[in-house]
């Protein structure tokens, strides 16, 4: 039953940015981040689906923009679910991240923050798996774009063979734009 409620509130949450908003306000955010500590890999699937669709919304963006320490939590379990063995999981989990690499706030938290998200992110782009490499080199170019610093701590993580790999098998329409920036900046 966890399960098809989830899901239920994912496909409801992807309608329309009122209804993401009314989901929030609802405590959805709250009910996502208990399903997703399910010990049920379906649950934990539609968790990170619910917290991909709701990570956007004023309510968390707030929180976030803040650094409270609901905020840092937030950000550290989009994090968190990277881990996940289910690709997804870790799809949903790393389109939540690469959204919100596009804000400063959240750029700080995923890059400097508790959650170790660069090393994350170079995993993420070493899986092989489109569906998770390019929300993860999306999130590495906002990340790049943004300090400098953060290149180079990427660069001692191994980011380099995966951008390459990734850079020489993409065709322009599938992001090699995005991979050139993370490269190039």
């Amino acid at each position: 039953a966890q399960f098809e409620a989830a899901l239920a509130l994912t496909n409801i949450a992807s309608v329309s940015a009122e209804t993401k908003a009314a989901i929030a306000k609802a405590h959805g955010w709250k009910a996502a981040e208990q399903l997703a500590a399910s010990s049920n890999p379906q649950v934990q699937k539609a968790a990170a689906g619910l917290l991909c669709n709701l990570v956007m919304t004023d309510e968390i963006l707030e929180e976030i923009q803040a650094k409270s320490t609901q905020g840092k939590r937030n950000v550290r379990l989009m994090l968190l679910l990277t881990q996940a063995e289910d690709p997804d999981t870790v799809r949903y989990a790393a389109s939540g991240i690469a959204n919100l690499s596009e804000f400063d706030p959240a750029a700080e938290l995923i890059a400097e923050g508790e959650g170790k998200g660069l090393s994350k992110l170079v995993g993420m782009l070493s899986s092989g798996i489109p569906a998770i490499v390019h929300p993860a080199a999306h999130a590495v170019a906002n990340l790049t774009a943004e300090n400098k610093a953060w290149a180079q701590q990427l660069l001692g993580l191994g980011v380099l063979p995966p951008l390459l790999l990734l850079h020489d098998t993409l065709h322009p329409a599938q992001g090699k734009e995005s991979v050139g920036q993370c490269l190039f900046n």
